[in-house]
């Protein structure tokens, strides 16, 4: 009964062009999730109200921070999944920083070859950065999908780096995003927040970027898409293999359903995120975290 209660008040709000694309995403999220082994324990999850709040989505510029840590999984998600955020939070002269984690080239390429591709990867983060505000990237270089990742190695990197970070809020993607590096991404600074004494820290900004998320958290970026869809030009390593400044664009686009009677732009563009504060980060996660094997 409460189904066909929601289903009737989504076909009354939503305006027509809509409709499409809401039942688009819920068809894909429903297939992500059926598609893991663990689907009863994420569907717990995503259907607390911890984790999914429909109706309460706030329209934010920026968080309130002065200093913010974005944690990517390879060279080019901090830009397709919160670009815009960044942006603003630079008019806002907020500080952001950026530690990237996995090396991004795919384990099948050895040698010489990926040590050029690694530098490749690396100097487009490194010009985008210098492009935004002269900041120094941090590189971890974890091997993307490699079956023999050294994981306390790396979270000891990672407490290292959230114990000497001054800031509010560290950006991370959202625990179920895929592939599985940004699972990876994640589930490694969950265990180092576990053991961090990072006391200025007080929100986990869970971000988008392939993967449909259950967002609290809704940033109008469309004063600055235009600078995001530039930025995303500068990945010509990753466009040449698939058009992400295209399908960026049409995400953020896409995104704005969740904020139609928000947002009075014609065409606006959103970035959506889940945030929460560390101590319900680490808790609500636990039960997930303990039944799923990453590595």
């Amino acid at each position: 009964m409460l189904k066909k209660i929601i289903n009737r008040l989504v076909n009354a709000a939503l305006p027509s062009r809509y409709k499409e694309i809401y039942w688009l995403r819920a068809r894909l999220y429903e297939h992500f999730l059926s598609a893991k082994t663990s689907f009863d324990i994420m569907s717990k999850l995503v259907e607390s109200n911890a984790f999914f709040k429909p109706s309460n989505i706030t329209v934010k510029n920026t968080p309130n921070a002065s200093n913010i840590l974005i944690f990517a999984p390879h060279q080019d998600d901090d830009i397709i999944g919160c670009g815009g955020t960044i942006l603003n939070s630079l008019a806002k002269e907020i500080n952001v920083s950026v530690v990237y984690m996995m090396d991004g080239i795919s384990p099948k390429i050895q040698d010489i070859k990926r040590s050029e591709m690694l530098h490749v990867r690396n100097a487009e983060a490194k010009q985008v950065w210098s492009h935004l505000n002269n900041h120094n990237p941090m590189f971890l270089n974890i091997p993307t999908r490699s079956n023999s990742v050294e994981t306390k190695k790396y979270i000891h990197k990672i407490v290292e780096i959230l114990n000497g970070f001054d800031g509010e809020c560290i950006f991370l993607p959202y625990f179920l995003d895929a592939p599985l590096d940004h699972q990876r991404a994640t589930f490694l600074i969950w265990k180092a927040l576990k053991k961090s004494r990072s006391n200025a820290l007080r929100e986990i900004w869970l971000y988008q970027v392939n993967t449909m998320i259950s967002p609290n958290i809704a940033i109008d970026i469309t004063d600055v898409e235009s600078k995001k869809f530039e930025l995303m030009g500068m990945w010509e390593s990753q466009n040449q293999a698939f058009n992400y400044q295209h399908r960026t664009r049409g995400l953020n686009a896409a995104n704005s359903v969740y904020t139609m009677f928000s947002i009075k732009h014609d065409q606006p563009y959103v970035e959506l995120f889940h945030v929460t504060s560390p101590t319900n980060f680490i808790n609500l996660l636990s039960p997930y975290y303990e039944q799923v094997n990453l590595f």
